[in-house]
Protein backbone atom coordinates (compact mmCIF):
# COMPACT_ATOMS: atom_id res chain seq x y z
CA UNK A 1 0.00 0.00 0.00
CA UNK A 2 2.66 2.45 1.07
CA UNK A 3 4.81 1.62 -2.43
CA UNK A 4 1.58 2.56 -4.38
CA UNK A 5 1.15 5.80 -2.31
CA UNK A 6 4.66 6.76 -2.71
CA UNK A 7 3.94 5.98 -6.56
CA UNK A 8 1.03 8.33 -7.01
CA UNK A 9 3.32 10.99 -5.13
CA UNK A 10 6.26 10.45 -7.50
CA UNK A 11 4.03 10.57 -10.38
CA UNK A 12 2.17 13.61 -9.31
CA UNK A 13 5.51 15.76 -8.54
CA UNK A 14 6.32 14.36 -12.26
CA UNK A 15 2.89 15.89 -13.59
CA UNK A 16 3.47 19.02 -11.80
CA UNK A 17 7.35 19.93 -12.92
CA UNK A 18 6.02 19.00 -16.56
CA UNK A 19 3.13 21.86 -15.95
CA UNK A 20 5.29 23.68 -14.61
CA UNK A 21 7.77 23.56 -17.87
CA UNK A 22 5.22 23.59 -20.18
CA UNK A 23 3.63 26.79 -18.98
CA UNK A 24 6.95 28.42 -18.63
CA UNK A 25 7.86 27.88 -21.95
CA UNK A 26 4.21 28.84 -23.27
CA UNK A 27 4.76 32.20 -21.50
CA UNK A 28 8.31 32.92 -22.23
CA UNK A 29 8.60 31.16 -25.50
CA UNK A 30 6.11 30.10 -27.99
CA UNK A 31 2.12 31.14 -27.64
CA UNK A 32 -0.53 29.16 -28.53
CA UNK A 33 -3.54 31.75 -29.97
CA UNK A 34 -6.77 31.13 -31.33
CA UNK A 35 -7.74 34.11 -32.97
CA UNK A 36 -11.47 35.42 -31.69
CA UNK A 37 -11.92 38.35 -34.64
CA UNK A 38 -12.03 39.31 -37.58
CA UNK A 39 -9.96 42.59 -37.21
CA UNK A 40 -7.28 40.52 -39.42
CA UNK A 41 -8.93 39.00 -42.01
CA UNK A 42 -8.06 38.04 -44.52
CA UNK A 43 -4.34 37.97 -43.49
CA UNK A 44 -5.51 35.89 -40.46
CA UNK A 45 -8.95 34.40 -40.09
CA UNK A 46 -11.57 34.11 -36.94
CA UNK A 47 -10.90 30.74 -35.60
CA UNK A 48 -7.56 30.42 -36.95
CA UNK A 49 -5.04 28.42 -34.65
CA UNK A 50 -1.42 30.84 -34.66
CA UNK A 51 2.10 29.30 -33.54
CA UNK A 52 4.28 32.65 -32.73
CA UNK A 53 7.10 32.75 -30.84
CA UNK A 54 7.98 34.96 -28.19
CA UNK A 55 12.08 35.03 -28.33
CA UNK A 56 12.07 37.11 -31.60
CA UNK A 57 11.53 40.76 -29.74
CA UNK A 58 13.75 39.47 -26.91
CA UNK A 59 12.15 36.46 -24.51
CA UNK A 60 10.76 37.57 -21.65
CA UNK A 61 11.09 35.72 -18.01
CA UNK A 62 7.21 35.29 -16.63
CA UNK A 63 5.59 38.38 -14.90
CA UNK A 64 2.49 36.98 -13.56
CA UNK A 65 2.23 33.74 -11.09
CA UNK A 66 -1.09 31.60 -10.68
CA UNK A 67 -3.50 29.46 -11.77
CA UNK A 68 -3.47 28.75 -15.44
CA UNK A 69 -6.11 30.32 -17.64
CA UNK A 70 -7.94 32.62 -14.48
CA UNK A 71 -6.83 35.99 -13.13
CA UNK A 72 -6.11 34.25 -9.60
CA UNK A 73 -2.33 35.56 -8.92
CA UNK A 74 -0.08 38.20 -8.78
CA UNK A 75 2.67 39.71 -10.89
CA UNK A 76 6.45 39.43 -10.88
CA UNK A 77 9.74 40.83 -11.80
CA UNK A 78 10.26 40.17 -14.93
CA UNK A 79 13.26 40.63 -17.39
CA UNK A 80 13.65 40.99 -21.05
CA UNK A 81 16.31 39.24 -22.56
CA UNK A 82 18.30 40.77 -25.32
CA UNK A 83 16.25 40.35 -29.10
CA UNK A 84 17.17 39.45 -32.44
CA UNK A 85 15.36 41.85 -34.19
CA UNK A 86 13.40 45.00 -33.02
CA UNK A 87 9.59 45.80 -34.07
CA UNK A 88 9.59 47.02 -37.37
CA UNK A 89 6.78 48.67 -39.60
CA UNK A 90 4.59 46.55 -41.06
CA UNK A 91 5.31 43.43 -38.68
CA UNK A 92 2.26 41.01 -37.62
CA UNK A 93 2.84 41.35 -33.63
CA UNK A 94 1.22 39.54 -30.60
CA UNK A 95 0.89 42.02 -27.61
CA UNK A 96 -0.97 42.14 -24.31
CA UNK A 97 -3.75 44.59 -24.60
CA UNK A 98 -3.23 47.43 -22.85
CA UNK A 99 -6.32 47.86 -20.79
CA UNK A 100 -6.71 43.93 -19.68
CA UNK A 101 -3.03 42.29 -20.03
CA UNK A 102 -4.98 38.93 -19.90
CA UNK A 103 -5.84 39.54 -23.53
CA UNK A 104 -3.55 38.64 -26.39
CA UNK A 105 -4.02 40.55 -29.05
CA UNK A 106 -2.23 40.09 -33.15
CA UNK A 107 -2.45 43.35 -35.67
CA UNK A 108 0.42 44.60 -37.73
CA UNK A 109 2.61 47.47 -36.66
CA UNK A 110 2.13 51.25 -38.55
CA UNK A 111 4.23 53.07 -36.15
CA UNK A 112 7.40 52.70 -33.90
CA UNK A 113 9.02 54.88 -31.48
CA UNK A 114 9.56 58.74 -32.94
CA UNK A 115 7.83 57.81 -36.31
CA UNK A 116 5.12 60.18 -37.45
CA UNK A 117 2.51 59.23 -38.48
CA UNK A 118 -0.66 60.62 -40.48
CA UNK A 119 -3.64 58.89 -42.02
CA UNK A 120 -5.37 60.62 -45.23
CA UNK A 121 -8.27 58.82 -46.55
CA UNK A 122 -7.45 55.49 -45.08
CA UNK A 123 -3.78 55.14 -46.56
CA UNK A 124 -1.02 55.29 -43.70
CA UNK A 125 1.44 57.39 -43.99
CA UNK A 126 4.83 57.22 -42.08
CA UNK A 127 7.41 59.88 -42.21
CA UNK A 128 5.56 61.15 -45.41
CA UNK A 129 5.76 57.79 -47.00
CA UNK A 130 3.09 55.91 -47.91
CA UNK A 131 2.66 52.30 -46.27
CA UNK A 132 1.77 49.93 -49.59
CA UNK A 133 -1.90 48.50 -48.13
CA UNK A 134 -1.08 44.85 -46.87
CA UNK A 135 -2.26 42.38 -49.62
CA UNK A 136 -4.96 40.88 -48.22
CA UNK A 137 -6.58 43.46 -46.20
CA UNK A 138 -10.14 44.80 -46.05
CA UNK A 139 -11.24 48.49 -46.34
CA UNK A 140 -13.90 50.25 -47.34
CA UNK A 141 -14.32 54.04 -48.30
CA UNK A 142 -16.93 56.29 -47.57
CA UNK A 143 -17.01 57.24 -51.07
CA UNK A 144 -18.79 53.71 -51.39
CA UNK A 145 -22.03 54.86 -50.37
CA UNK A 146 -22.00 57.16 -53.39
CA UNK A 147 -23.17 53.81 -55.50
CA UNK A 148 -24.26 55.82 -58.58
CA UNK A 149 -21.05 57.81 -58.50
CA UNK A 150 -22.24 61.15 -58.96
CA UNK A 151 -20.80 62.64 -56.15
CA UNK A 152 -23.80 62.77 -54.13
CA UNK A 153 -25.04 61.18 -51.47
CA UNK A 154 -29.27 60.98 -50.94
CA UNK A 155 -31.81 58.76 -52.09
CA UNK A 156 -30.87 57.89 -55.23
CA UNK A 157 -27.93 55.82 -53.69
CA UNK A 158 -30.64 54.47 -51.33
CA UNK A 159 -32.43 52.84 -54.09
CA UNK A 160 -29.80 50.81 -55.43
CA UNK A 161 -28.96 49.31 -52.23
CA UNK A 162 -29.42 45.41 -52.57
CA UNK A 163 -28.45 42.63 -50.55
CA UNK A 164 -24.71 42.01 -51.96
CA UNK A 165 -23.76 45.56 -51.67
CA UNK A 166 -25.98 46.68 -48.61
CA UNK A 167 -23.50 45.69 -45.82
CA UNK A 168 -20.57 48.07 -47.36
CA UNK A 169 -23.01 50.65 -48.43
CA UNK A 170 -23.71 51.04 -44.59
CA UNK A 171 -20.05 51.05 -43.26
CA UNK A 172 -19.47 53.76 -45.60
CA UNK A 173 -22.62 55.53 -44.77
CA UNK A 174 -21.60 55.26 -41.34
CA UNK A 175 -18.01 56.45 -42.04
CA UNK A 176 -19.72 59.55 -44.14
CA UNK A 177 -21.29 60.67 -40.86
CA UNK A 178 -17.85 61.75 -39.72
CA UNK A 179 -16.88 63.01 -43.10
CA UNK A 180 -19.48 65.24 -43.45
CA UNK A 181 -20.02 68.82 -42.40
CA UNK A 182 -22.87 68.41 -41.27
CA UNK A 183 -23.58 65.08 -39.81
CA UNK A 184 -27.49 65.35 -39.64
CA UNK A 185 -28.07 65.73 -43.83
CA UNK A 186 -25.97 62.11 -44.03
CA UNK A 187 -29.65 60.09 -42.95
CA UNK A 188 -31.47 62.88 -43.93
CA UNK A 189 -30.15 62.85 -47.53
CA UNK A 190 -31.76 59.29 -48.06
CA UNK A 191 -35.19 60.56 -48.07
CA UNK A 192 -34.54 64.48 -49.23
CA UNK A 193 -32.21 64.69 -52.92
CA UNK A 194 -32.61 68.59 -52.13
CA UNK A 195 -30.46 67.70 -48.51
CA UNK A 196 -27.67 66.26 -49.76
CA UNK A 197 -23.10 66.17 -48.83
CA UNK A 198 -20.77 66.31 -51.27
CA UNK A 199 -18.13 64.12 -51.11
CA UNK A 200 -14.88 66.27 -51.11
CA UNK A 201 -11.78 65.55 -48.94
CA UNK A 202 -12.18 68.91 -47.56
CA UNK A 203 -14.96 67.91 -45.45
CA UNK A 204 -12.72 65.40 -43.98
CA UNK A 205 -12.76 67.48 -40.30
CA UNK A 206 -12.07 67.22 -36.99
CA UNK A 207 -14.58 65.96 -34.46
CA UNK A 208 -12.25 66.83 -31.58
CA UNK A 209 -11.94 70.74 -32.66
CA UNK A 210 -14.72 73.23 -33.76
CA UNK A 211 -14.56 73.33 -36.97
CA UNK A 212 -16.55 69.54 -36.97
CA UNK A 213 -20.40 70.29 -36.98
CA UNK A 214 -21.99 67.98 -35.28
CA UNK A 215 -25.57 68.48 -35.78
CA UNK A 216 -27.82 70.50 -38.43
CA UNK A 217 -28.72 73.85 -36.07
CA UNK A 218 -24.09 74.69 -36.03
CA UNK A 219 -23.97 73.89 -32.35
CA UNK A 220 -20.86 73.19 -31.00
CA UNK A 221 -18.40 70.41 -31.33
CA UNK A 222 -18.69 67.21 -29.02
CA UNK A 223 -16.59 66.55 -25.63
CA UNK A 224 -14.37 63.96 -25.20
CA UNK A 225 -16.64 61.85 -24.12
CA UNK A 226 -19.31 62.24 -26.23
CA UNK A 227 -16.87 60.80 -28.96
CA UNK A 228 -16.51 57.82 -26.88
CA UNK A 229 -20.26 57.37 -27.27
CA UNK A 230 -19.92 57.76 -30.60
CA UNK A 231 -16.70 55.49 -31.32
CA UNK A 232 -14.55 57.72 -32.78
CA UNK A 233 -11.01 57.98 -32.13
CA UNK A 234 -8.16 58.27 -29.37
CA UNK A 235 -7.65 61.70 -27.97
CA UNK A 236 -4.39 61.54 -28.46
CA UNK A 237 -5.39 61.86 -32.11
CA UNK A 238 -6.43 64.64 -33.93
CA UNK A 239 -9.20 63.42 -36.79
CA UNK A 240 -10.88 60.19 -37.43
CA UNK A 241 -10.35 56.11 -38.03
CA UNK A 242 -10.07 57.09 -41.50
CA UNK A 243 -8.52 60.46 -41.20
CA UNK A 244 -5.82 61.11 -38.68
CA UNK A 245 -3.26 64.13 -38.67
CA UNK A 246 0.64 64.15 -38.17
CA UNK A 247 1.41 62.53 -35.10
CA UNK A 248 4.57 61.39 -33.14
CA UNK A 249 4.62 58.00 -31.68
CA UNK A 250 5.90 58.67 -28.34
CA UNK A 251 9.41 57.52 -27.37
CA UNK A 252 11.93 56.97 -24.34
CA UNK A 253 13.56 60.32 -23.60
CA UNK A 254 10.72 61.88 -25.54
CA UNK A 255 9.65 65.20 -23.01
CA UNK A 256 6.76 67.00 -23.00
CA UNK A 257 6.13 70.36 -21.75
CA UNK A 258 3.12 70.70 -19.44
CA UNK A 259 1.48 73.76 -20.43
CA UNK A 260 2.21 73.12 -24.23
CA UNK A 261 0.06 69.74 -24.29
CA UNK A 262 -2.76 70.90 -22.38
CA UNK A 263 -3.25 73.96 -24.99
CA UNK A 264 -2.69 71.59 -28.32
CA UNK A 265 -4.64 68.63 -26.99
CA UNK A 266 -7.50 70.25 -25.18
CA UNK A 267 -7.64 66.78 -22.97
CA UNK A 268 -5.73 64.75 -20.21
CA UNK A 269 -7.05 60.91 -21.30
CA UNK A 270 -3.99 60.26 -23.33
CA UNK A 271 -1.63 61.84 -21.03
CA UNK A 272 -2.74 60.38 -17.67
CA UNK A 273 -2.79 56.83 -19.59
CA UNK A 274 0.54 57.80 -20.85
CA UNK A 275 1.98 58.93 -17.45
CA UNK A 276 0.33 55.18 -16.04
CA UNK A 277 1.71 53.43 -18.93
CA UNK A 278 5.07 54.75 -18.13
CA UNK A 279 4.83 52.84 -14.48
CA UNK A 280 4.01 56.44 -12.60
CA UNK A 281 1.72 57.11 -9.36
CA UNK A 282 -1.09 59.33 -10.87
CA UNK A 283 -3.67 60.04 -8.11
CA UNK A 284 -6.37 62.55 -8.19
CA UNK A 285 -7.50 63.35 -4.53
CA UNK A 286 -6.27 59.96 -3.24
CA UNK A 287 -7.83 58.29 -5.81
CA UNK A 288 -4.93 56.29 -8.42
CA UNK A 289 -5.54 55.46 -12.04
CA UNK A 290 -4.86 51.98 -13.32
CA UNK A 291 -4.94 50.67 -16.63
CA UNK A 292 -7.30 47.32 -16.34
CA UNK A 293 -10.69 48.62 -17.99
CA UNK A 294 -14.03 46.44 -16.23
CA UNK A 295 -15.12 47.42 -19.90
CA UNK A 296 -12.87 45.11 -21.21
CA UNK A 297 -12.70 42.53 -18.69
CA UNK A 298 -16.62 41.99 -19.13
CA UNK A 299 -16.81 41.77 -22.84
CA UNK A 300 -14.77 38.85 -22.64
CA UNK A 301 -16.55 37.55 -19.44
CA UNK A 302 -18.24 34.23 -19.93
CA UNK A 303 -17.26 34.08 -24.17
CA UNK A 304 -16.59 30.47 -24.61
CA UNK A 305 -19.68 29.49 -22.73
CA UNK A 306 -21.69 31.68 -25.03
CA UNK A 307 -20.09 31.00 -28.41
CA UNK A 308 -21.16 27.15 -27.70
CA UNK A 309 -24.34 28.23 -25.89
CA UNK A 310 -25.75 31.04 -27.41
CA UNK A 311 -28.01 33.45 -25.52
CA UNK A 312 -28.10 37.27 -26.28
CA UNK A 313 -29.85 38.64 -23.57
CA UNK A 314 -28.00 36.29 -20.85
CA UNK A 315 -24.61 37.38 -22.39
CA UNK A 316 -25.66 41.07 -22.37
CA UNK A 317 -26.88 40.91 -18.57
CA UNK A 318 -23.51 38.59 -17.73
CA UNK A 319 -21.37 41.74 -19.48
CA UNK A 320 -23.65 44.70 -17.39
CA UNK A 321 -23.21 42.43 -14.19
CA UNK A 322 -19.79 41.75 -14.58
CA UNK A 323 -18.99 45.44 -15.35
CA UNK A 324 -20.87 46.80 -12.67
CA UNK A 325 -19.55 44.42 -10.18
CA UNK A 326 -15.52 45.62 -11.25
CA UNK A 327 -16.49 49.22 -11.10
CA UNK A 328 -17.94 48.93 -7.69
CA UNK A 329 -14.92 46.97 -6.70
CA UNK A 330 -12.73 49.98 -7.80
CA UNK A 331 -15.13 52.56 -6.28
CA UNK A 332 -13.79 50.64 -3.27
CA UNK A 333 -10.46 50.48 -3.89
CA UNK A 334 -10.61 54.55 -5.32
CA UNK A 335 -8.99 52.95 -8.51
CA UNK A 336 -10.24 54.01 -12.06
CA UNK A 337 -9.33 54.48 -15.64
CA UNK A 338 -7.64 57.64 -17.08
CA UNK A 339 -10.25 57.54 -20.18
CA UNK A 340 -13.38 57.94 -17.06
CA UNK A 341 -11.96 61.43 -16.26
CA UNK A 342 -14.64 63.04 -17.78
CA UNK A 343 -17.60 60.62 -16.79
CA UNK A 344 -20.48 62.50 -14.98
CA UNK A 345 -23.91 62.19 -14.66
CA UNK A 346 -25.14 64.47 -17.68
CA UNK A 347 -23.68 62.06 -20.29
CA UNK A 348 -26.34 59.19 -19.63
CA UNK A 349 -29.40 62.11 -19.39
CA UNK A 350 -30.41 60.86 -22.61
CA UNK A 351 -31.16 57.11 -22.04
CA UNK A 352 -35.17 57.11 -21.14
CA UNK A 353 -34.05 53.44 -19.99
CA UNK A 354 -31.19 52.70 -17.70
CA UNK A 355 -31.35 49.55 -17.81
CA UNK A 356 -29.84 49.69 -21.89
CA UNK A 357 -26.72 51.12 -19.64
CA UNK A 358 -27.24 49.67 -16.47
CA UNK A 359 -23.63 48.65 -15.71
CA UNK A 360 -23.29 52.32 -15.04
CA UNK A 361 -25.88 52.36 -12.29
CA UNK A 362 -23.58 51.00 -9.31
CA UNK A 363 -26.34 51.06 -7.01
CA UNK A 364 -29.24 50.07 -9.11
CA UNK A 365 -31.94 52.34 -8.17
CA UNK A 366 -32.75 52.79 -11.95
CA UNK A 367 -30.54 56.46 -12.43
CA UNK A 368 -27.62 57.51 -12.98
CA UNK A 369 -26.22 60.12 -9.93
CA UNK A 370 -22.95 61.08 -8.40
CA UNK A 371 -23.65 57.97 -6.26
CA UNK A 372 -22.44 55.93 -9.64
CA UNK A 373 -19.44 57.47 -9.99
CA UNK A 374 -16.47 55.73 -9.47
CA UNK A 375 -13.97 59.21 -8.91
CA UNK A 376 -16.83 61.68 -7.67
CA UNK A 377 -14.56 64.33 -6.99
CA UNK A 378 -14.56 66.70 -9.86
CA UNK A 379 -18.28 66.49 -10.57
CA UNK A 380 -18.29 66.93 -6.47
CA UNK A 381 -16.59 70.41 -7.10
CA UNK A 382 -18.47 71.19 -9.63
CA UNK A 383 -21.79 70.87 -8.67
CA UNK A 384 -20.92 72.90 -5.13
CA UNK A 385 -19.72 75.47 -6.99
CA UNK A 386 -22.30 76.22 -9.28
CA UNK A 387 -26.02 75.41 -9.13
CA UNK A 388 -28.15 73.98 -11.36
CA UNK A 389 -29.59 77.06 -12.55
CA UNK A 390 -25.66 78.96 -12.82
CA UNK A 391 -25.69 75.85 -15.25
CA UNK A 392 -28.05 76.35 -17.09
CA UNK A 393 -27.20 80.01 -18.03
CA UNK A 394 -24.02 79.19 -18.19
CA UNK A 395 -24.46 76.51 -20.89
CA UNK A 396 -27.19 78.83 -22.70
CA UNK A 397 -24.83 82.03 -23.17
CA UNK A 398 -21.51 80.50 -23.67
CA UNK A 399 -21.81 76.85 -24.86
CA UNK A 400 -24.94 77.58 -27.26
CA UNK A 401 -27.59 76.38 -25.63
CA UNK A 402 -27.36 72.96 -25.72
CA UNK A 403 -27.93 70.91 -22.01
CA UNK A 404 -27.10 67.77 -22.78
CA UNK A 405 -24.77 67.24 -25.91
CA UNK A 406 -22.56 70.21 -26.20
CA UNK A 407 -23.21 71.93 -22.61
CA UNK A 408 -20.97 68.89 -20.93
CA UNK A 409 -18.48 70.82 -22.85
CA UNK A 410 -19.00 73.17 -19.97
CA UNK A 411 -18.24 70.57 -17.49
CA UNK A 412 -14.98 69.51 -19.10
CA UNK A 413 -13.64 72.64 -19.34
CA UNK A 414 -14.44 73.04 -15.31
CA UNK A 415 -12.58 69.32 -14.68
CA UNK A 416 -9.79 70.20 -17.09
CA UNK A 417 -8.86 73.01 -14.80
CA UNK A 418 -9.45 71.19 -11.78
CA UNK A 419 -7.29 68.34 -12.96
CA UNK A 420 -4.18 70.68 -13.81
CA UNK A 421 -4.84 71.82 -10.07
CA UNK A 422 -5.58 68.22 -8.45
CA UNK A 423 -3.48 65.96 -10.00
CA UNK A 424 -0.50 64.16 -8.64
CA UNK A 425 2.10 62.30 -10.43
CA UNK A 426 4.47 60.47 -8.09
CA UNK A 427 3.18 62.68 -5.23
CA UNK A 428 4.13 65.84 -7.08
CA UNK A 429 1.10 68.47 -8.08
CA UNK A 430 0.64 68.34 -11.99
CA UNK A 431 0.85 72.63 -11.77
CA UNK A 432 4.54 71.82 -10.35
CA UNK A 433 6.10 70.20 -13.24
CA UNK A 434 6.90 71.77 -16.20
CA UNK A 435 7.88 68.93 -18.79
CA UNK A 436 7.46 65.03 -18.29
CA UNK A 437 10.21 63.09 -19.97
CA UNK A 438 8.67 59.90 -21.01
CA UNK A 439 10.44 56.59 -19.63
CA UNK A 440 9.48 53.88 -22.60
CA UNK A 441 8.92 53.28 -26.23
CA UNK A 442 5.02 52.52 -27.54
CA UNK A 443 3.66 51.44 -30.64
CA UNK A 444 0.97 52.22 -32.51
CA UNK A 445 -1.29 48.32 -34.13
CA UNK A 446 -4.11 48.46 -36.62
CA UNK A 447 -5.93 45.63 -37.92
CA UNK A 448 -5.77 44.27 -41.36
CA UNK A 449 -9.69 44.49 -41.73
CA UNK A 450 -9.79 48.28 -41.19
CA UNK A 451 -13.38 48.77 -40.89
CA UNK A 452 -13.95 45.92 -38.08
CA UNK A 453 -10.83 46.19 -35.51
CA UNK A 454 -10.88 47.78 -32.10
CA UNK A 455 -6.98 48.99 -32.43
CA UNK A 456 -5.04 51.64 -31.30
CA UNK A 457 -6.73 54.14 -33.50
CA UNK A 458 -9.65 53.34 -30.21
CA UNK A 459 -7.48 52.90 -27.30
CA UNK A 460 -3.77 54.41 -28.03
CA UNK A 461 -0.30 52.96 -27.65
CA UNK A 462 1.41 49.59 -26.58
CA UNK A 463 4.65 49.93 -24.18
CA UNK A 464 7.54 47.78 -25.31
CA UNK A 465 6.93 46.01 -22.26
CA UNK A 466 3.67 44.42 -23.48
CA UNK A 467 5.14 43.33 -26.78
CA UNK A 468 5.10 39.44 -26.98
CA UNK A 469 6.21 38.21 -30.49
CA UNK A 470 5.31 37.07 -33.97
CA UNK A 471 2.45 34.99 -35.31
CA UNK A 472 4.77 32.30 -37.22
CA UNK A 473 2.13 30.02 -38.61
CA UNK A 474 -1.40 29.16 -38.54
CA UNK A 475 -1.95 25.14 -38.68
CA UNK A 476 -5.65 25.28 -38.69
CA UNK A 477 -9.38 26.80 -38.11
CA UNK A 478 -10.74 25.98 -35.44
CA UNK A 479 -14.31 27.77 -36.49
CA UNK A 480 -14.66 25.10 -39.29
CA UNK A 481 -12.68 22.48 -38.08
CA UNK A 482 -10.63 22.55 -41.37
CA UNK A 483 -6.65 22.43 -42.12
CA UNK A 484 -4.83 25.77 -42.68
CA UNK A 485 -1.26 25.44 -43.33
CA UNK A 486 -0.26 29.65 -43.39
CA UNK A 487 2.90 31.10 -42.93
CA UNK A 488 2.27 34.85 -40.89
CA UNK A 489 5.08 37.89 -41.71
Amino acid sequence: MKNKIDKYIKEAKVLFVLIIVAFTVKSSLIEIYVVPTGSMENEILVGDLLIGNKFTYGMRTPNWLGVPYTRLGFYIPSIRLPQFKEVSNGDVAMFEYPRDPFQKYVKRCIGIPRDTISIIDGEININSKIMPFPKNAKYITFKEADLNNDGWINRLDYNMVNPSNSRRFQVALRKAQFTAKNQANVYDSLFNTKSTILLDKDFQLNPYKSNFVYSSNNRDYPSIQEQYLMGTVYPYFNGNTDNIAPFIVPHKGMKININDWYDKQNEWISFITLLVQDGNDVSLDGLSFIMEDPESIAQISGILWYKLFPNQDKQRDNYHNKKASLKSKNKINMVDNPWNIYENPYLYTFESNINLVKSVDLDQDGTFTKNDLVNDKIFDSFISKYSENEIQNIVKNDYDGSYFLFGLNFYKDYADKYIIENLKVNNIYLKDMINYEVVHDYYLFIGDNRDNSLDSRYWGFVPDYQILGTPLLSLLNISNLSVRIKTIN
